[in-house]
């Protein structure tokens, strides 16, 4: 099994403005002041749980609001059993800057690079979460 073919694209402001409507019953804020990413978690629930935990301790940390965290839909009928064991459980996570900051768009993308690092130095920490990966999260492109 390879591991995976990433995609790299632009933020898909249209399609992430309706399913944010549709999903979370929210606005986003204006392109450029929210930021989104998709994240592979370890497959075990509770796991899932204490590593958003612990990212969202980090959010808060840097002043750094969730708009939401949404299951990346998949179609894995194609996998065998090898790609199977082996695929890790994936969210998207959608932030924007808490009411308090006054970030510039630069600053923003410069908070969330520190809110991935720091929050994966932590939860790497923990053996059982080595899964754990942020394959991309900023203002401006989403990775697949």
């Amino acid at each position: 099994s390879g591991d995976g073919a990433g995609i790299l694209t632009g933020m898909p402001d249209g399609f992430l403005r309706r399913v944010v409507q549709e999903e979370f019953n929210k606005t986003l804020p204006p392109v450029g002041s929210y930021g989104a990413g998709n994240i592979f978690f370890p497959r075990d629930a509770a796991a899932v749980a204490e590593c958003k935990a612990a990212f969202e301790r980090h959010m808060a940390r840097l002043n750094i609001e969730l708009i939401g965290w949404r299951k990346v839909p998949v179609d894995n009928s194609e996998l065998g059993p090898t790609s199977l064991e082996s695929e890790p459980h994936t969210e998207m996570l959608l932030v924007k800057p808490g009411e308090a900051a006054a970030f510039s768009p630069a600053d923003f993308n410069r908070e969330l690079y520190r809110l991935r690092i720091a929050a994966a130095k932590e939860i790497h920490q923990t053996p059982a979460f080595e899964d754990f990966y942020v394959s991309s999260l900023n203002t401006g492109t989403l990775v697949y």
